[in-house]
């Protein structure tokens, strides 16, 4: 019996050492890499991009694509266990991977995803979602000047409640009250133990008149709080066996090691004050993208000189600034903000205006 124990304590520290070496477990090869850009990393930077569909059982029943809510590219420093995160607002025109023309970020997936536009069969619903998320990847990718990225988590509304309930939820000082369209009271202000619905009010409430800003600037405060928590009530060390709970509502392509790599590392070597939150910085106009198109919406200009800084700045990688996106004029008369709950769809591009508009709430 004590043979026994000294084998598998021995195995326990030898599987230690080796999530340890998170480099090595987690298979990035540098070289090859740095073949794709023409600017050569100083350090090692691991790139994952946070996607958060507005997915959930009600909406199943209405619409039959959705779109990512939030974006949130976080940059993890192995050699100096910095992380950035970079949240890139959901109404930001941006060109579409394998598209020639512009659109919303967060309409990227449905570009990829809708077999009119990729010739792909209707009915094979793995290679659609497989070009979806290839499509909003790789657009993430090129808004920040050709940055890898390594790995994806992609999760739903109903995903991010079960997960804050499962950590027991997370204590935060919220700004002030946050009420649904109806005025109904969802959160009172003030320092309070949110559950995981509460915590999907918070990160989800748009009530700002800086339209996405202010959600995703409370996004990144609230993930950095509850990483401070989780941190040091040691349930980090947890992300393998929640990852096993939940992997049916989780999607990635982390490993179960690499995921477990991962949060030994944030566990043993990030700080809370280590981590710098960035927002794309930009402006909100009114407009239309083409003459064909027949309303007006709310796009986010990118200050290209500012992106252009930002990738510098965390990556080391230099470009060109890139000109400025224009909107046409914006029609007369027409009703300038949407409804919360409308779902938006893409505006499709110039040059696929020949593809009608879907219906299906895409």
């Amino acid at each position: 019996m004590l043979a026994i124990v000294i084998l598998l304590s021995g195995g326990a520290i030898w599987y230690y050492k080796r999530l340890s070496n998170l480099d090595k477990v987690l298979g990035i090869d540098w070289t090859a890499e740095q073949e794709d850009i023409s600017n050569k990393f100083e350090d090692k930077v691991v790139n994952i991009l946070l996607m958060g569909f507005d997915r959930n059982q009600a909406r199943d029943e209405i619409y039959s694509v959705y779109r990512p809510d939030t974006l949130m590219v976080v940059a993890i420093n192995l050699e100096t266990a910095q992380v950035d995160i970079v949240s890139i607002p959901r109404d930001t025109l941006v060109t579409i991977h394998n598209r020639k023309g512009k659109d919303k970020i967060n309409h990227a997936y449905y570009y990829g995803w809708d077999y009119k536009l990729t010739g792909v069969s209707e009915e094979d619903h793995e290679e659609r979602h497989r070009l979806g998320l290839e499509s909003q990847i790789e657009t993430v990718r090129k808004v920040l000047k050709g940055i890898p990225i390594h790995f994806y988590i992609s999760v739903d509304m109903e995903s991010v409640r079960e997960l804050v309930d499962i950590m027991g939820g997370v204590y935060y000082d919220v700004e002030r009250n946050v009420r649904a369209l109806n005025g109904r009271l969802l959160i009172e202000k003030g320092y309070q133990k949110l559950n995981g619905q509460q915590f999907l009010y918070y990160v989800r409430n748009r009530n700002f008149s800086e339209y996405d800003y202010g959600r995703v600037q409370n996004q990144q405060k609230i993930l950095i709080s509850a990483f401070q928590q989780f941190k040091s009530s040691g349930k980090l060390l947890k992300a393998p066996q929640i990852y096993l709970s939940m992997r049916n509502k989780i999607e990635t392509n982390l490993n179960l090691e690499q995921i477990a790599a991962l949060a030994l590392f944030a566990a043993q070597k990030i700080q809370p004050e280590s981590i710098n939150s960035h927002f794309l910085q930009g402006k909100y106009e009114i407009g239309r993208l083409h003459h064909g198109q027949t309303s007006n919406n709310i796009y986010y200009l990118m200050d290209q000189k500012s992106r252009t800084q930002l990738v510098y700045d965390i990556w080391g990688i230099e470009s060109e600034i890139e000109a400025q996106d224009k909107l046409l004029p914006k029609l007369p008369n027409e009703k300038e903000e949407k409804d919360e709950n409308e779902y938006d769809r893409p505006q499709m591009l110039e040059s696929d205006t020949e593809q009608p508009i879907p219906s299906d709430g895409s």
